[in-house]
């Protein structure tokens, strides 16, 4: 009887194992095997059900089976409990899945939104893209036109730049020659200016160390003497030489020249000739004989003592002459274009105070030179101008 109710719970078991085998593989990658082993099982259950009078005979062999059996669906029920484990983390991560599906078909018609808008915005693109390659297709042509002008252009400015180089070469040799030119032209103007004694000009009239100077007064004077009286004759012969070999010539007018050439003209009647080029034309008119004798005297005196050329202003015009410092304030003047000279019997006289002397002199002028005065003293070392004889005078006195 026992052997009969096992049958049945065997058969129940089979069928709950078969039942759990088919639950299992269907939850897992060995379905196909458990299948395979139920149709073995409902197989000998149908074995069974036919043959239960041999099932007696095979009760000890299928208790022994039912142990394999039950040993097996323990490892079974492990193996499904690893399965459900499994499961339970594949539905976990099957979940996870969902929800970043779900996430990424959100992304996906965000995507599929921002493709929407790309897509106007390449169709809009397309259009601009097509009319820029018109305006290309026109650019290029004009590139190409462009380019032939730049050709020319670049053959015009190669011809040019070599033009540009002669050009520039030819106003070198022009402004160089403008150069030379202004600087004789200044070189000119100077020297006339020079010419009229202006200022400090006047110093470089006196010339002592002048060739034709040197020559001219030794020939006169011979060489210097310590005896003052055959000093104070050889300054006389000097002045007489002067007087008597220099004809007095008037100035012809010189022209001033402007700073520029494209100023005015003028001209003015009177003009320094230097001691040299009075000699060689043998006329001069007072500042040239005066200059001429104080060169002399000078060079005779080897330049130990003071020669002053002085002159005199009024409002007819101005003179020149030779005034020589003495000793314990005393004057000589020497004006061989006058015709004058601080005289005493025909002598030279060195015995007048510088006032009186200088008195003399304007009182032998001043019928021709009302209010004459002294207006400048100089040699070639220095060159003063006064506002009036007194002032002359007390300059003098402190020579």
């Amino acid at each position: 009887m026992n052997k009969w109710i096992s049958i049945p719970i065997i058969v129940v078991l089979v069928a709950a194992l078969t039942v759990s085998l088919v639950l299992y593989f269907q939850e897992s990658n060995n379905l196909e095997a458990a299948e395979a082993e139920i149709v073995d099982l409902e197989g000998d259950i149908l074995f069974l059900e036919e043959n239960v009078s041999t099932l007696e005979e095979d009760v000890i062999t299928l208790e022994i089976d039912l142990g394999v059996a039950e040993v097996e669906i323990s490892i079974l029920e492990s193996d499904i409990e690893d399965k459900e484990v499994e499961i339970s983390t594949l539905q976990s991560n099957l979940a996870e899945a969902e929800v970043e599906i779900s996430t990424l078909q959100s992304d996906l018609e965000s995507k599929e939104a921002e493709i929407a808008v790309l897509e106007a915005d390449l169709a809009a693109a397309e259009v601009e893209v097509l009319r820029l390659e018109g305006e290309l297709a026109t650019a290029q042509g004009d590139i190409t036109r462009l380019e032939g002008e730049l050709a020319a252009a670049q053959a015009e400015a190669a011809s040019l730049t070599q033009a540009l180089a002669q050009a520039q070469e030819e106003k070198t040799a022009l402004e160089t020659q403008i150069s030379e030119w202004e600087s004789a032209y200044t070189r000119i103007s100077n020297e006339i200016i020079k010419k009229f004694g202006i200022g400090a000009d006047a110093m470089e009239f006196v010339t002592p160390n002048d060739d034709m100077v040197i020559n001219l007064a030794t020939s006169i004077a011979g060489t210097f003497s310590q005896d003052w009286g055959e000093v104070w004759r050889d300054y006389r012969n000097l002045y007489f030489w002067v007087r008597d070999n220099i004809t007095y010539n008037y100035d012809t007018p010189l022209p001033v020249l402007p700073l520029t050439p494209s100023g005015t003209i003028y001209w003015l009647e009177e003009y320094w000739r230097m001691p040299r080029e009075t000699i060689e034309a043998g006329v001069g008119d007072c500042e040239d004989m005066a200059l001429l004798l104080s060169s002399m005297i000078l060079n005779y005196s080897n330049e130990q003592y003071k020669i002053w050329t002085i002159g005199i202003m009024s409002e007819n015009g101005g003179h020149m002459a030779v005034a020589i410092p003495v000793v314990g304030g005393r004057l000589v003047i020497l004006d061989p274009a006058g015709l004058f000279f601080t005289s005493n019997g025909g002598y030279i006289d060195t015995t007048k105070s510088i006032t009186q002397a200088i008195n003399d002199w304007l009182q032998y002028w001043s019928y021709q030179m009302p209010n004459v005065y002294v207006d400048f003293v100089f040699d070639n070392q220095f060159y003063e101008t006064f506002n009036s004889t007194s002032e002359f005078i007390a300059w003098a006195v402190t020579q």
